[in-house]
């Protein structure tokens, strides 16, 4: 007998969202759902429309699912490719399709020819009929695949698709079917239910017919094996007889609970009914550890996964030279194949070798990213909380046994080169202990930090041989790095696989823009230890780069432009060294210059090894060595610097101003003053700093204060900048002290007008 449910008050028993689109879901009752459909969307006619209505994400309706997620307030989902999905958790009611219109009267013949009366039938929106089964209670699945075998077992046994023509069997065997609900339905019989045991009878029988084996994840260990892990950790388990596949007995790893049989064993785990579990299934890592299981499981492999990882995307392994590199799926198994011997034929039903191995890399040698961490420990290394793979395989100039310095030792050539190279002759210790740490820390794969060096001197004296040739041997390679650290590139991935970092001299007419970033990056290289990594069709990630730059440039006072504007907080960070004016050495052909670096290189290294740093030259720990600036390039870097001319002009400025008011101390005054203060000055002058602007001017007096040539202090939100009296006794730092009592009225201009600058 068919009825209304209007006054039917079933529990919550299913989840639904308000259209196709939404994933977050929310209990429900179908069956006393109430709302009146669009009327062009009923019918077997509205079928196109219907489909638009219900997948708009303003419509809001009730699309319902007897199947919760592990996510519990998420829908179903199947998983695709490396994408887990939210597969189903547990089951609350069994639905079924009827793709065909049935009569009352039929469906009242069909319902006889099966067992189970449904509580609730629905006429849904295209006037087929939909019929639900309510479960006693929920049942469990460890997966989806476990799901539709469950799904097929129990049809096998309800015969429900007998009940009329045009059951649809897909819809049935997918969890993660959606139902528009039509609002009309009729109750059969409310309180009728599916018992529980013979749901979960049907969860055993599955249980029995499904490969555990294909289970994502899963790793099959002999159970005596196992048995002993869990004897270690479980030392009163109560097992009754022999551990075996399908054998019974207790739920063990569970407190409270107390059935002898609630559990079986499967070949890569447990299977439990006990009522106390929060899934149906335990995985070997769930019971004995993930380390345990590990450790099998690499055992078992053996050799034919060994050195090979995975990022979600990218395979990689080392070539027959010993690099790493990336590699797709294919090319992997082939690798496998061809290689290492593995069979791609699949046993039966079985997976292959082949995929086992591939299956095997993604769960247990995964990896969140790979990129060359140059001179650093070479393999699999943590950092960030992350495991990422060091693709970096350079290697310095092997060291030979021997290295002796000076025309009697092993490399007479070099010798004389670095002997007259610097001028004056003091820099070679300097630079000797600098590239010695800087050896040393990549031949140990440990290296550290070092500050980057400048190279001045004429065309012709082995400036770009030592910058191009030698050193770049000695360290295992280098980069020009001049588009990246000039802001003409961004593309940066090739530079970090090398630990030298080059820019040659033709780089030093820049703009002051260009070069206050090459400033900023000089100092960035050394300061910092970690840089974004991105490399083509790889995963970003972060890198520790502590290499070094090296500038290469001609003395001239155009040349030397290049230099960073030299401050305080930079000078730690470089070293300027001077080359000598001639040639130290005559320099041979290019195939002769090879030949005395492949014979000598290898001795120097050793010498670079044994090489003690003078205590004259030991610095920080942080870089190890003191930084050494040579006297008269730093005056002629600081003299070719934009803060050097905007001195000049402070300084012409201050004679002029302090010749009418010479018994006064100091200036003081905004930005904005000083401009107006200059553009009252003669024609020439103003001609001059015709440049200066509100966004120069504060900044080259921000740098004339960090070289101690000016004073500032803040007065609300205004920057007031003191400039001395030239003929007045200066303080300490260059400036009169902040506490001073400024002689001079206030600024002329409101605060707040002052403010803007």
């Amino acid at each position: 007998m068919l009825k209304s449910v209007i006054h039917d008050m079933s529990p919550l028993q299913l989840f639904c969202v308000p259209n196709l689109v939404s994933k977050d879901v929310v209990p429900c009752v179908p069956w006393a759902f109430t709302g009146t459909p669009p009327p062009e969307v009923c019918g077997k006619a509205g079928k196109k429309e219907r489909d638009k209505w219900i997948t708009r994400p303003t419509t809001n309706w009730q699309v319902y699912s007897a199947f919760e997620g592990i996510i519990t307030n998420q829908r179903v989902t199947a998983s695709k490719g490396t994408d887990e999905g939210n597969p189903p958790l547990k089951c609350h009611a069994l639905i079924a399709d009827i793709d065909a219109p049935v009569t009352d009267v039929e469906l009242q013949a069909g319902l006889g020819r099966i067992k189970h009366v449904p509580n609730y039938f629905e006429r849904t929106l295209s006037g087929n009929v939909r019929l639900i089964w309510l479960l006693e209670k929920p049942v469990s699945f460890p997966n989806y695949r476990f799901a539709q075998e469950w799904l097929r077992i129990a049809l096998t046994h309800t015969k429900f698709d007998q009940v009329a023509g045009g059951f649809d069997k897909p819809a049935w065997e997918e969890p993660n079917r959606l139902y528009t609900n039509s609002g009309n339905w009729m109750v059969v019989d409310a309180g009728a239910r599916i018992p529980f045991d013979l749901a979960n009878g049907w969860i055993v029988e599955t249980s029995e017919k499904h490969l555990w084996r294909k289970d994502r994840g899963s790793v099959e260990i002999p159970l005596p094996e196992v048995f002993k892990e869990i004897e270690k950790k479980w030392p009163a388990h109560g097992w009754p007889g022999d551990f075996e596949e399908g054998s019974q007995g207790p739920t063990f790893w569970l407190d409270g609970s107390a059935s002898p049989k609630s559990a079986i064993v499967k070949p890569t785990g447990m299977f439990t009914f006990s009522s106390t579990a929060s899934q149906p299934f335990y995985s070997w890592a769930d019971l004995v550890g993930i380390d345990f299981v590990r450790e099998y499981a690499a055992k078992a492999m053996g050799k034919a996964v060994e050195g090979i990882y995975h990022d979600g995307t990218t395979y990689y392994r080392t070539t027959g030279y010993g690099q790493w590199k990336g590699f797709s799926k294919e090319d992997v198994c082939g690798h496998l194949r061809v290689d290492r011997g593995l069979t791609g034929q699949k046993q039966g039903d079985q997976p292959s070798e082949v995929d086992r191995a591939v299956q095997f890399i993604q769960n247990w040698n995964g990896i969140d990213g790979a990129a060359p961490f140059v001179f650093q420990p070479r393999g699999l290394i943590q950092r960030s909380g992350g495991t990422f793979l060091n693709t970096h395989g350079r290697k310095v100039t092997p060291p030979a046994a021997t290295g002796s310095w000076g025309p009697d030792g092993e490399f007479p050539w070099l010798s004389k080169l670095y002997d007259g190279l610097f001028d004056p002759p003091e820099q070679l210790d300097f630079f000797l202990s600098w590239l010695s740490r800087f050896y040393k820390g990549a031949y140990e794969y440990n290296l550290e930090s070092g500050q980057n060096v400048f190279i001045l001197g004429p065309q012709g004296v082995g400036k770009s041989l030592l910058s191009q040739g030698i050193l770049p041997r000695l360290m295992g390679g280098a980069h020009d790095a001049e588009s990246y650290l000039l802001g003409k590139s961004e593309f940066n991935s090739q530079l970090f696989d090398v630990a030298l970092w080059t820019v040659d001299d033709n780089s030093a007419n820049v703009d002051p823009t260009t070069h206050r970033r090459f400033s900023a990056m000089i100092k960035k290289m050394a300061a910092n230890t970690t840089f974004a990594y991105h490399a083509k069709f790889r995963i970003p990630c972060a890198v520790d780069w502590l290499g070094r730059v090296l500038v290469t440039a001609n003395d001239d006072e155009q040349s030397a432009r290049i230099v960073p504007d030299l401050s305080i907080s930079i000078l730690d960070k470089l070293m300027l060294f001077r080359t000598c004016q001639k040639p130290p050495v005559d320099f041979p052909s290019r195939q002769q210059l090879t030949a005395i670096l492949d014979r000598e290189l290898p001795h120097f290294a050793r010498f670079l090894l044994n090489y003690q740093i003078p205590e004259n030259c030991r610095g920080p720990a942080r870089f190890g060595v003191k930084a050494y600036h040579e006297a008269t390039l730093l005056e002629t870097a600081e003299q070719s610097s934009s803060s050097a001319v905007f001195k000049e002009v402070v300084d012409d400025w201050a004679k002029d101003y302090f010749r009418e008011k010479a018994d006064q101390l100091f200036w003081e005054g905004t930005s904005l003053q000083f401009l107006k203060k200059l553009h009252q000055g003669d024609l020439a002058i103003s001609s001059a700093i015709r440049g200066l602007t509100l966004e120069t001017v504060p900044r080259h007096f921000m740098s004339l204060k960090v070289k101690g040539f000016v004073g500032a202090r803040s007065e609300g939100a205004v920057r007031l900048w003191r400039i001395n009296n030239p003929q007045k006794r200066k303080v300490p730092g260059g400036c009169i002290p902040i506490t001073s009592k400024p002689i001079i009225s206030p600024p002329e201009e409101p605060a707040a007008f002052a403010a803007a600058v």
